[in-house]
């Protein structure tokens, strides 16, 4: 996956674990319930597998974050950063993009193809080197 993907995996994915802490916590309360009424074991393991499986999805998009996020720190041109950190972080659109960093909107979208060029080639670094 080349950085553009995984950049922009990060703020849906982010979305949905969101989404789905405030479900665990529902789930959480409901496991609770069942099992003073009815002592279902069984209904409270799927629960508790689900809620489990989310900790885990959670635990790696945590991963992935911290490496995209050391990966575009080392990114030479602080430009190519605020762009990075602007777009994909922050969730912002081009246009505001453009504005934050005081560049035409044509400049701004240059400066994020460098950037993900750059990134590009720093994964295969990385890939190469594990």
């Amino acid at each position: 996956m080349q950085a553009k993907e995984r950049l922009a995996s990060i703020n849906t994915t982010k979305l949905l674990l969101e989404s789905q802490k405030r479900e665990i916590i529902i789930w959480d309360s409901m496991v609770s319930k069942v099992n003073k009424l009815y002592g279902s074991e069984s209904l409270a393991d799927k629960i508790t597998e689900f809620r489990d499986s989310l900790v885990k999805d959670a635990e790696s998009l945590t991963t992935e974050t911290r490496f995209m996020v050391d990966l575009v720190k080392g990114l030479e041109d602080v430009r190519h950063q605020k762009v990075i950190v602007s777009r994909y972080f922050q969730c912002k659109l081009f246009p505001q993009v453009a504005s934050d960093i005081g560049y035409s909107l044509k400049h701004t979208y240059i400066i994020h193809s460098a950037a993900l060029a750059q990134l590009d080639k720093m994964l295969m670094n990385e890939v190469a080197a594990s």
